[in-house]
């Protein structure tokens, strides 16, 4: 039918057009703050692309449902506003109809969002850890102060004669493994390499109750302990099929509370109506940080019911 494919195709583009400008605008507020830790030394210039890009998905996840509430409040309100309803109405298409239409749009920009976090929720888990593990290792060598011993964690000592971003000289390290054990390091040259340190022309003495052993290398990796600790924590999407129920509950919301008289601003109900929204989304995303399996469920319950309440009062099955 016209019509139909006339309001999908409103929805979709409202909802293209308001991502995209949320998205401008996340992209910038990220970009400056990463831009922040690579003036102070902490992150590497090529990795702030490569943040943003892999938090596509997460910000994906506010930005698609915030941008699905508002276009059927803005595309609604409009048709209302200029009288276009009741064309719908007439050709048997009621609120019910319509709502129908709308909770099948929300399914598929919800299957949409679990694709992309299938999908890409493995590379990105990847690839976020690395670059993590080496903001962290730029943070730890930026601690190092030039013919000073700097201690850049409890069992690490640093001594290095000159320093350059991310290349050292004349370095000497001591390392104590465990209470019993102990390590040093002299090293003519050390850089960043990816997420370890690179010590190149160098010598290593290490000791313990039993034995000592003395060790030259042309190259040596090293590691930081708690960097691999920082590592393990994963990237977790927060997407899940709960936000199904939510996008479809929502939308439904959205459309009741986009009624409006003939010319009147299609914007009368856009404040109260974001309110709701916003409470809604807030207690969605608290719920799922408890423990509790079932309580990110009980939430959608009052919502439903409330779209219910409204579907009653609008008495929205008549055409």
């Amino acid at each position: 039918m016209i019509l139909v494919r006339y309001l999908v195709k409103d929805i979709f583009s409202h909802t293209l057009s308001v991502s995209l400008i949320f998205l401008f605008i996340t992209f910038s507020s990220r970009s400056i703050q990463y831009l922040e830790e690579v003036v102070k030394g902490n992150l590497d210039s090529e990795a702030v692309i490569w943040l943003i890009l892999l938090r596509i998905p997460e910000f994906l996840e506010i930005i698609i449902p915030f941008s699905f509430f508002i276009a059927i409040l803005l595309v609604i309100g409009r048709l209302y506003s200029e009288g276009e309803y009741v064309i719908f109405q007439q050709n048997g298409l009621s609120t019910l109809n319509i709502s129908k239409i709308l909770v099948s749009i929300g399914l598929l920009l919800g299957l949409i969002l679990l694709s992309i976090n299938y999908l890409l929720s493995p590379l990105a888990n990847k690839q976020l850890l690395e670059i993590k593990a080496e903001k962290n290792l730029y943070q730890k060598i930026n601690l190092i102060r030039p013919g000073y011993f700097t201690k850049v964690q409890e069992d690490t000592l640093f001594y290095v004669n000159d320093k350059d971003n991310k290349n050292m000289s004349n370095l000497f390290i001591h390392i104590s493994t465990k209470e019993t054990e102990e390590t040093i390091i002299f090293a003519e040259k050390g850089e960043i390499n990816a997420q370890q340190l690179k010590l190149i022309n160098g010598t290593s003495f290490s000791e313990n109750e039993r034995s000592s052993q003395r060790l030259s290398f042309d190259e040596l990796y090293l590691s930081f302990s708690d960097i691999s600790v920082e590592a393990q924590e994963s990237f977790e999407f927060r997407t899940s099929w709960e936000l199904l129920l939510f996008l479809m509950i929502s939308g439904v919301i959205a459309l009741l509370l986009s009624e409006i008289q003939p010319r009147e601003s299609r914007y009368k109900n856009l404040i109260p109506s974001l309110i709701i929204y916003i409470i809604y989304f807030g207690l969605f995303l608290f719920t799922k940080e408890s423990q509790e399996n079932l309580a990110s469920w009980y939430i959608h319950i009052p919502f439903l019911l409330l779209a219910i309440y409204l579907f009653i009062k609008k008495r929205a099955w008549y055409t």
